[in-house]
């Protein structure tokens, strides 16, 4: 508890010294979420809210409130790592979808120049338009992500690499299915004269 409150120096928690307050946000829209369901939820959420200021707070508090509010715990704490924001993904995920059905029953009060017909079908064909690319582009954002974990990390690319390419004090070469295979060996290297103790 301590480390994770910043209230002892452990090296590992120093990523979190002096994090914006949005830190929490940023990460969850950009790499969690991805931005199109990241957005979309969000806005869902403050239309929420906006629909709970105008009276309409029966079906939509509870989810409003624990969404907000749990939030708001993580993202205010020391610690603001992503995988604390765990628990309110769905919430989230629920409510972006609240925002394209609310979308396809929105009736606007603007007065637009329209045939009556236009301005019933405008939110409906708004929200179909909304919800599939959010849909298709989400997939897309995750399937672009992953691709990241196909491919090994590059400092172990860069480890292969060098155990072939750059010999060491001994060179085992292994014959193996795929080909000859560089294998270094260390080597204790004592002063002229003297023996190495692991040496019998």
């Amino acid at each position: 508890q301590a480390q994770s409150s910043g209230d002892v120096d452990s090296p590992p928690e120093l990523q979190w010294a002096r994090r914006p307050l949005t830190f929490a946000w940023t990460n969850m829209v950009e790499w969690g979420m991805g931005l199109p369901l990241g957005l979309l939820a969000w806005a869902g959420f403050l239309w929420m809210g906006w629909r709970i200021i105008r009276g309409e707070w029966k079906p939509y508090l509870l989810i409003w409130l624990w969404t907000g509010a749990y939030f708001a715990w993580q993202a205010l704490s020391f610690t603001r790592t992503m995988r604390y924001q765990i628990p309110v993904y769905p919430t989230l995920a629920i409510i972006a979808a609240w925002a394209i059905f609310a979308m396809w029953d929105h009736r606007s009060r603007w007065k637009l120049r329209l045939p009556e017909r236009v301005t019933q079908a405008l939110p409906k064909v708004l929200s179909l338009l909304v919800g599939l690319a959010v849909l298709v582009s989400t997939f897309a954002w995750a399937f672009a992500f992953t691709r990241i974990y196909n491919r090994p990390m590059t400092r172990v690319e860069a480890t292969r690499w060098i155990y072939q390419n750059v010999p060491g004090p001994i060179n085992l070469h292994i014959q193996t299915d795929s080909g000859q295979v560089n294998q270094p060996i260390p080597y204790l290297n004592a002063p002229a004269g003297e023996v190495p103790s692991w040496v019998d």
